[in-house]
């Protein structure tokens, strides 16, 4: 039963995930983007042990949970050291994915008066046709 339970799960949050993807797909910042969609993914993803002494594992957010309900400190910071760890591990991915971006965003250095000229003779091109077709 504890196996068809996590397949019934996981289903589930593959499809909340697929959902969520697209939802987020729309969105302009890349950034934002990248943390929103691994914020669900540390939540839904990440399994903790749902009593210290049993070899069970649960979603870390659902022990965190209800352990912080019930009261019981040890359950509780069980099942947020895996989100801590999962969050840490998340937001380096962002920033090095950010970080990765931006350089292979970075334009390349024009040479302004290279530019400049070339402007200048299609403009005397275009000053020297009219003539002639006048």
């Amino acid at each position: 039963m504890y196996w068809q339970v996590w397949i019934v799960y996981l289903i589930a949050a593959v499809g909340m995930t697929v959902l969520w993807w697209k939802f987020t797909g729309k969105m302009n910042d890349g950034f934002i983007r990248r943390v929103l969609r691994l914020i669900l993914a540390i939540i839904l993803f990440v399994p903790a042990q749902s009593v210290p002494t049993s070899p069970d594992l649960a979603p870390a957010f659902i022990v965190a949970l209800f352990a912080s309900l019930t009261g019981d400190q040890v359950s509780t910071q069980a099942g947020l050291v895996p989100l801590a760890i999962g969050s840490a591990l998340m937001l380096s991915v962002v920033a090095i994915t950010s970080l990765i971006e931006r350089i292979r965003a970075t334009p390349a250095k024009v040479d302004d008066t290279k530019v400049g000229s070339s402007v200048a003779d299609n403009s005397n091109v275009v000053a020297k046709e009219s003539d002639e077709a006048s």
